[in-house]
């Protein structure tokens, strides 16, 4: 069979992200399941992947253990049994057989309430915004950047977060420190929305029943955190306004950590951890602290019970008996 033209390329790849997209998959795993199998067409020089074989699966996927990254090797497996279980119909036995590479996994990077504080100081604008909204309500930064208007709830101090194949949905709860900025930030995007309307844009694009993307300019609909500017999306075919970047957002928040000399990997999902273990010392029940986390599994909550501090009362060490 000759290579695959680029078009031919581009068709499969839609028919995979419209696939993910029906079964309710993130926007970033849509792109990142399509980088994967585009990344396995170019290994195989442009050869349609149901023209391949085990051996050939099999010597993509030791290519990418080759490089020494457990978490692409993951993604690239359900990748790859996605797109041969629920694109072609073709069982791939001992891919799906195959245990995952064990990764150890890492201690959360937790925060005192004073290093958050700190960090939330020397951050401003949006920024600061999304990154107190995170650490509190407890969200990842994908989630936060993603919301949309509607999913607000000023009144009851609610945000409402959207599950995925991998996560609960769930009510967060709004912190009283933020509801006036949010208050402000929303006319700002309001006048930028409107801004966009007059200049024949204004449209933003949602998944509709059956997983079919519409492209939509009701208000309600809007980023609440939207680009700087205008680009192409790929899952409409037209020019629109996306969310804001999380590398932007991942940036301002290292960089603030380190001007407060934080000595610490400081990066957003901190912030989340520090929300779980500080609700965590100061009395919330374990399943409750799982049901604002999202966590399907009590397993996963449960990781925070290493990092929470040791309570006044508790074991004291010997040192500090001394005279």
């Amino acid at each position: 069979m000759p290579p695959l033209a680029q078009t031919q390329i581009l068709l499969l790849l839609a028919a995979l992200r419209q696939a993910l997209r029906q079964r309710g998959y993130l926007p970033n795993t849509v792109d990142a399941y399509a980088g994967w199998v585009h990344r396995l067409i170019l290994f195989h020089h442009k050869r349609h992947p149901a023209e391949l074989g085990s051996e050939e699966i099999a010597g993509f996927m030791q290519a990418i253990a080759a490089r020494g990254c457990s978490a692409g090797w993951n993604q690239a497996r359900q990748a790859l049994l996605f797109l041969y279980g629920d694109v072609f119909g073709r069982e791939v036995g001992w891919l799906r057989e195959a245990r995952p590479r064990a990764r150890k996994a890492p201690e959360p990077v937790v925060l005192s309430q004073a290093e958050v504080l700190a960090v939330l100081a020397q951050l401003e604008g949006v920024c600061r915004l999304i990154a107190t909204l995170i650490y509190g309500s407890g969200l990842w930064l994908m989630e936060c950047i993603q919301a949309r208007v509607h999913d607000l709830d000023l009144a009851r101090r609610l945000i409402h977060v959207r599950g995925d194949p991998h996560t609960e949905p769930r009510a967060a709860p709004l912190p009283g420190v933020v509801i006036e900025p949010l208050q402000v930030h929303l006319g700002e995007v309001r006048r930028l929305h409107t801004a966009d309307l007059a200049a024949g844009y204004g449209r933003v694009t949602c998944a509709a029943d059956g997983g079919n993307v519409i492209s939509v300019d009701d208000w309600n609909f809007q980023y609440l955190f939207p680009a700087v500017r205008r680009a192409w999306d790929p899952a409409s075919g037209t020019v629109c306004r996306r969310h804001l970047a999380a590398s932007r957002v991942q940036l301002a928040v290292q960089r603030a950590a380190q001007r407060a000399r934080i000595g610490k990997p400081v990066c957003c999902t901190a912030l989340r951890h520090s929300f779980a273990v500080h609700l965590l010392e100061n009395g919330c029940e374990l399943r409750t602290l799982q049901r604002l986390l999202g966590h399907k599994h009590l397993k996963t909550t449960r990781t925070y019970l290493r990092a929470i501090r040791p309570k006044p009362g508790g074991a004291v060490s010997p040192l500090d008996l001394l005279n």
